[in-house]
C-alpha cells in the first residue's frame, strides 16, 4: 500500500465521520493526485422506491458525483464505528456492480486490521 493510498482512505475516513447512518462510511473517488468526489452513505425518503434502496451507499454517491470522468480512477472507501475504530468497508455486490461498469481501475477500502485494494 502507498503513502497516497493511505492519505486517500484517510479522507474517505473523515468524509465517513460525517454520515449520520447507523453504518458510517466515506468515500473518494481520484484520478491522477486529483481529487474528484467526496461523498457518505445516508437514508433517502423516497417513497416510490423499493425498501433495499431507501440508502444510498458512499461508493452511489461519489460514483454518481463523478459520472462518465470515473474511467481510470481509483475508489477509496472507509467505514467508521460507533467508537471510532475503522471497520470493514469492502463494497457490496450492487456497489461493485457499479464500479465495473464505470470502469473504476482500483478500489481500495478499509477492514478491521488494515486496508485492502482490488486492482480491476
Amino acid at each position: 500500500m502507498s503513502n497516497k493510498d493511505i492519505q486517500w482512505i484517510k479522507r474517505a475516513r473523515k468524509a465517513a465521520h460525517g454520515s449520520k447512518h447507523k453504518f458510517r462510511l466515506g468515500a473518494v473517488i481520484v484520478k491522477g493526485s486529483s481529487l474528484m468526489a467526496v461523498g457518505r452513505n445516508r437514508v433517502r425518503m423516497i417513497a416510490k422506491e423499493p425498501y433495499d434502496c431507501c440508502t444510498e451507499h458512499a461508493e452511489e454517491s461519489v460514483l454518481r458525483q463523478v459520472g462518465d470522468d470515473a474511467c481510470g480512477a481509483t475508489l477509496y472507501v472507509a467505514r467508521v464505528g460507533a467508537a471510532g475504530h475503522t471497520r470493514l468497508a469492502r463494497p457490496c455486490l450492487r456497489c461493485m456492480h457499479r464500479i465495473l461498469d464505470t470502469g473504476i481501475r482500483k478500489v481500495v477500502w478499509t477492514t478491521n486490521t488494515g486496508i485492502e485494494e482490488l486492482v480491476i
